[in-house]
This record gives C-alpha cells, structure tokens and sequence, in this order.
C-alpha cells in the first residue's frame, strides 16, 4: 500500500467516524451558550480538563483560538478561589455534568451536598467524580 492510499483510507476511516457523532439537544444547547457568552457578549471559551479530558480541552481552546474566538485552557492546577467545580456521575443527569461546587483553595469546595458545607476534592469518591473546573469570566 502506497502513502497516498493509505491516507485515504484514513480519512475515510475518520470521516465515518465523524459522520456517527450523535447530535443531541445538549449539543445544541452548548453550540448556543458559547455564541451567545462568546459572541454577543464579548466574552471567551474556557476550557479545563485532567488526563485525557484535559488534552482535549487543551485542543479545542486552541482550535478556537486559531479561529479568532477568545478561548484559554484552565489547567485544574492552577484553580483560584472561586473556580467552578464540575462533577459527572453524581447522581442521573441529563447532561454530562450533575455537581457543581465552589473551590475555596487547598483543595477544598463548598457544595450543597448532604450536608451543605466545605469538602475536599481529593478524596477517591471527587476525584473519580471530577469533570472540569470553569471559571466565570467578563
């Protein structure tokens, strides 16, 4: 098999894969958030992940970057009081993410769990929860 061959190959191999990419409300929903924080008000995507999510994260601020939309990667490392905390798996959402805390700093957060108060985030039951950390920006 030559280069140009195999290229193809590849390329249809990742044109399926892209054309099963199920597009659902909250695809929509997400699409729709970002032109209206990005665009009509002027504000900038953010992104933030660990491990392979971050990596991923990383990419798509970059590629929004490299298309004139202000966008930045939040490494969780480098959370600041105040940081959103995003969890998954938590309990049965519809979206991706079912917690959402507060960072405080020396990897804590205040959540509105049972009970409401302050909890670390580095214990084995947050960090297999962990999703991201988002901050708000102007």
């Amino acid at each position: 098999m030559d280069v140009s061959e195999s290229m193809r190959e590849i390329l249809e191999a990742e044109s399926k894969a892209i054309l099963n990419i199920p597009i659902t409300d909250a695809y929509e929903a997400a699409v729709a958030a970002i032109v209206d924080r990005v665009h009509r008000r002027g504000g900038k995507l953010v992104t933030a992940g660990m491990g392979k999510a971050g990596q991923i994260a990383m990419n798509i601020a970059t590629t929004f970057s490299s298309t004139g939309t202000p966008a930045v990667n939040l490494h969780p490392s480098e959370a600041q009081h105040g940081d959103l905390v995003f969890f998954s798996g938590t309990y049965a959402s519809s979206g991706p993410v079912s917690h959402v805390g507060i960072y405080v700093g020396g990897g804590r957060m205040l959540h509105c769990g049972s009970p409401i108060g302050y909890t670390s985030i580095e214990t084995a039951y947050w960090r297999e929860k962990f999703f991201a950390f988002g901050r708000l920006l102007d």
